[in-house]
C-alpha cells in the first residue's frame, strides 16, 4: 500500500496592504515655469555689489499643476498565493 500526503501552503505578501508611496514628482517642466525675472543688486541680499542676482517678478510665475503629485507606489499591493500538493 502506498502512502498519500497532502500539503497545503499559503504565502502572504504585504498582508496589511500598506501603501509605500513613491517620491513626489516634479513634472516634466519643474515646479515653476515661465516666470519673468529682473536683475537686482546683490548688495540687497548682503552679497558684494553688482548684478548677478535675479528676482522673480510677482504674478508672472506659472505653477505646474502636476508638480508634487504622488501617483505611484514603490511596492505592490496585497498578494496571496495558495498551493496544494498531493504526494503519493
Amino acid at each position: 500500500a502506498e502512502g498519500v500526503n497532502l500539503q497545503f501552503r499559503a504565502e502572504f505578501f504585504n498582508i496589511f496592504n500598506r501603501a509605500n508611496f513613491a517620491t513626489p514628482g516634479r513634472g516634466a517642466m519643474g515646479v515653476f515655469n515661465g516666470a519673468d525675472t529682473v536683475d537686482v543688486d546683490c548688495s540687497v541680499y548682503g552679497a558684494a555689489a553688482g548684478s548677478g542676482c535675479d528676482m522673480v517678478v510677482p504674478g508672472t510665475e506659472v505653477i505646474n499643476p502636476i508638480a508634487g503629485r504622488i501617483d505611484k507606489t514603490n511596492t505592490t499591493s496585497r498578494q496571496i498565493q495558495l498551493g496544494l500538493r498531493i504526494t503519493f
